[in-house]
């Protein structure tokens, strides 16, 4: 019943949410479609995908991390009388108020005239931040510059929360005037041929592949997704070197493989030889014959089946 009714409910609620604090994003142009792909921004866009539970709650995930930074930098700014924090920050280019960004949180630091793009994402822990999160701090700093309220500059961090572990990582974006101006340009093409659709090519949209094509609503017609041999530079290079790995490892694994078996007939046994702990035991466990189920009672079967994603990844 509880299930039914957030299935029901919570994607009403994002969407007045979004309504609220982001507008109609399919009349504009924001931070976020610059850095991704040109032809997943247009095609969102043109062609919304419906958005799964599965899919809503994750959305959610960054609404609690975003929570938990403006608490934080609400009880900062209480402690320090010079300082204020604006969230959800929308910013338009001059000239152009359907080229905007609506950055997380800007912290305005007085007493310095400076302020600082803060970008907040929820991810697996990261080394490094992707290309698409740089250019989306770099967009928005670019634009506060504009506004020029304060003349010493904009910093800007992503930070980056993984709510499965609870570890947290900040990156500093130092502002580079020429990709700013980049990104503008990108922005004035993306706008041009969203008020121009009707003009577009598909086939020949721009792309742009990354570790987040995964993700894309739209990859299933993608040129570049329904060709297999076309995947990027360092896409190939990891692949190359998973296969150069995996080819040492599976002469091993056909030795390793009689090897087992010789020291399982010896029958079960604990030891420690040298430091090396060995066992080996033999269990009786309870497990569910589904094919049988399936067969003498379908409809119950039916009824306990869960759908689940399989990752099948084959290289060699």
């Amino acid at each position: 019943m509880i299930k039914s009714i957030i299935e029901v409910n919570l994607p009403k609620l994002a969407s007045k949410k979004g309504a609220v604090e982001l507008g109609d994003r399919s009349a504009y142009i924001g931070a976020s479609d610059i850095g991704q792909c040109p032809r997943k921004a247009i095609m969102s866009k043109l062609f919304p995908q419906p958005i799964s539970l599965e899919q809503q709650i994750v959305f959610e995930r960054g609404h609690l991390a975003e929570d938990i930074v403006h608490e934080s930098l609400l009880e900062h700014c209480r402690e320090n009388k010079n300082a204020s924090v604006d969230a959800q920050y929308e910013i338009t280019l001059p000239g152009n108020r359907n080229i905007k960004a609506h950055i997380d949180f800007v912290l305005n630091d007085f007493a310095n005239e400076k302020r600082t793009v803060v970008e907040v994402k929820t991810a697996s822990m990261v080394t490094t931040p992707y290309d698409s999160w740089i250019n989306q701090c770099i967009f928005q700093q670019g634009l506060l510059l504009l506004e020029d309220r304060f003349e010493t500059g904009v910093d800007g961090y992503v930070l980056v929360i993984d709510l499965k572990t609870g570890a947290i990582a900040e990156f500093k974006v130092d502002y580079d005037e020429i990709v700013f101006n980049e990104l503008v340009a990108k922005a004035e093409w993306l706008l041009g041929q969203l008020q121009n659709s009707q003009d577009i090519d598909f086939d020949s949209l721009p792309l742009y592949q990354s570790i987040l094509c995964g993700y894309c609503g739209v990859k299933d017609s993608c040129p570049a997704y329904a060709d297999k041999g076309n995947v990027p530079d360092d896409l190939k290079e990891l692949i190359v070197r998973y296969s150069e790995i995996s080819g040492q490892i599976k002469p091993l694994e056909k030795e390793l493989g009689p090897l087992k078996e010789t020291i399982k007939s010896y029958g079960p046994f604990r030891a420690n030889i040298d430091g090396i702990k060995a066992s080996y035991t033999v269990n009786k466990m309870m497990s569910l014959d589904i094919q049988t189920l399936k067969k003498n009672e379908p409809e119950l079967a039916e009824m306990y089946s869960v759908e689940k994603e399989v990752e099948r990844l084959v290289i060699g």
